[in-house]
């Protein structure tokens, strides 16, 4: 009986499994795997890429940086244009990472809650990419195209 027990509850827990991945629940589990390497000191971060604490994107005067306080944010020169508004809600162990679904997101560490989102989503998986343009503009946008998925709205520095 109690062989039996065992087997049904093993089948229970496959099939529950099963279930909650084809309703979407292990997504979280799935996105937050190694990211490839940072895009440190680059102008685009590609799917799979991250930047840690220090880490910035770049583009003439300037850059988007991962702080080691949580917060992602753009700057000209040493002025604040935009920010994530995650100060002191992360810290070194932070990073901001492009995931495969378009959504970019601030982690407080790995396999940690998630600090701030784009909330953007696509469902052709195509080439992604997170831009700094020479002008500031931060673009989230398909590759080789000007569809723009998300952008920071922003004051001109």
């Amino acid at each position: 009986m109690e062989k039996q027990h065992r087997s049904l509850t093993r089948h229970v827990a496959r099939l529950l499994v099963g279930v909650l991945a084809l309703a979407g629940c292990f997504v979280v589990t799935a996105v937050q795997a190694p990211a490839a390497s940072a895009a440190h000191g680059e102008q685009r971060l590609r799917v799979g890429q991250r930047l840690t604490a220090g880490q910035y994107l770049v583009n003439g005067q300037y850059r988007a940086i991962m702080q080691s306080d949580g917060n992602f944010v753009l700057k000209k020169g040493s002025k604040v244009c935009w920010a994530a508004g995650t100060g002191g809600r992360g810290d070194s162990r932070s990073y901001i990472v492009m995931q495969s679904d378009a959504n970019l997101v601030i982690y407080k560490y790995v396999h940690g809650p998630a600090l701030w989102a784009s909330h953007t989503t696509i469902f052709e998986r195509g080439h992604l990419m997170l831009n700094v343009s020479v002008t500031g503009r931060v673009t989230l946008q398909i590759t080789d195209e000007s569809t723009y998925i998300w952008t920071i709205a922003f004051s001109y520095c």
